[in-house]
């Protein structure tokens, strides 16, 4: 398939690193790998898989206070969730050192059209439990959300970077047909957690057992379960709007992935980056008409904040 590709011209930004942790040395990780793996292991945990609490702005203070919560537990831990509005829901998934709320700009227009919005704290991120959380963990946290014995009627979907990852994984191995639009989406995580690895100077004997001890514990394995793989498995069209700027996520293997599955469309834009998308005004509205042409709400008239 030929991507639908339209370049929107902004500044370009320089991000943070999605697996950037405590900001150790590289060359401690190093030698410490060579005369003791198994405390250099324990260490990384504690250090590159601890995301970083991001501040909150007036307005998603005003809207968290608003919204009605809910919580739901994945892995031991849990998790706190809002819900705006009352209609056709659509679920917000965040990415890596982010919130829920960081996608509040995105609330308002749906709401007035009679949707609700509902988002979630992932693990070890915002007001949920836990000080460390990994892809595999996101991933679940997506399924247990709709585990929920009450959980909402969502139609659609809009999540960022490695939280577009976790909701392909969950829509592949569900099979279920929700209307999704990915921002920045990191389809290959275990191929960006090995650069990680190898920019923090961890040697690989070290590095491969953390990742075999996680595949392990968890059930998934990084390269048969890879986003990239699983996204031919989606039974509905999904939108990915992907930056040809972004240093954290490539935009080729968007661009590739738009070429061989007929239900992925891609939009380029052009000077974002990979967080700059959460904010764009032409971004907002894109995204939100194309949810309200999608999934047909009624018109239900919602509080705003």
């Amino acid at each position: 398939m030929t991507s639908r590709a339209i370049l929107v011209h902004h500044k370009s930004t320089n991000v943070r690193d999605m697996f950037r942790g405590s900001g150790r040395r590289p060359r401690l990780f190093t030698l410490m790998g060579r005369v003791a793996p198994g405390l250099t292991g324990s260490l990384i945990k504690r250090s590159l898989f601890v995301p970083a609490k991001t501040p909150i702005g007036a307005r998603g203070r005003r809207f968290l206070t608003s919204g009605g919560r809910f919580e739901f537990r994945v892995h031991g831990k849990t998790i706190h969730g809002w819900q705006w509005g009352r209609g056709p829901g659509v679920l917000f998934v965040h990415g890596w050192n982010s919130r829920g709320i960081h996608f509040s700009r995105f609330f308002d227009s749906l709401l007035d059209n009679g949707y609700s919005v509902v988002t979630y704290d992932a693990p070890a991120h915002g007001e949920s439990q836990g000080k460390q959380t990994n892809f595999f963990e996101m991933r679940d946290a997506v399924t247990a959300f709709f585990n929920q014995a009450a959980v909402p009627d969502i139609k659609g979907i809009v999540a960022h970077s490695l939280g577009a990852a976790a909701v392909i994984n969950h829509l592949a191995e569900r099979e279920t047909g929700i209307e999704t639009v990915l921002l920045a989406p990191a389809l290959q995580p275990g191929k960006l957690l090995r650069q990680a690895f190898l920019q923090h100077g961890i040697p690989q004997p070290v590095s491969d057992k953390l990742i075999t001890d996680f595949e392990r514990q968890y059930g998934y394995s990084l390269s048969r379960h890879s986003p990239h793989l699983m996204a031919g498995r989606i039974a509905s069209r999904v939108l990915i709007i992907h930056d040809r700027d972004d240093r954290i996520t490539p935009y080729a293997e968007s661009r590739k992935l738009s070429d061989e599955f007929n239900q992925v469309v891609l939009h380029t834009t052009s000077g974002l980056g990979h967080k700059r998308l959460l904010n764009d005004p032409e971004i907002v509205a894109l995204v939100q008409a194309y949810l309200m042409e999608r999934c047909h709400a009624g018109q239900v008239s919602n509080q705003r904040v």
